[in-house]
């Protein structure tokens, strides 16, 4: 169930990567292409935020300006 929903926004191209913070206080999602309003849309939608194993705490934009994929070669 959760992984039909991740592999949908993968194939997409929404969800980009996430995962638990190493002290297990909680986790991040990085999602592409969407402002915050989409991003709690789709969140919204996320099985186990309907099912209250997660819980929405933030959600915030971020401009990325330097990272591994747009450097020229």
């Amino acid at each position: 169930m959760l992984a039909d929903f991740v592999d949908a926004l993968i194939e997409r191209g929404t969800f980009v990567m996430g995962g638990p913070f190493s002290d297990n206080s909680g986790s991040m999602s990085l999602l592409e292409g969407v402002d915050a309003d989409e991003a709690r849309r789709i969140l919204e939608d996320d099985p186990f935020m309907k099912n209250g194993v997660f819980v929405l705490e933030e959600i915030r934009e971020w401009n990325v300006f330097v990272d591994e994929l747009s450097r020229a070669g």
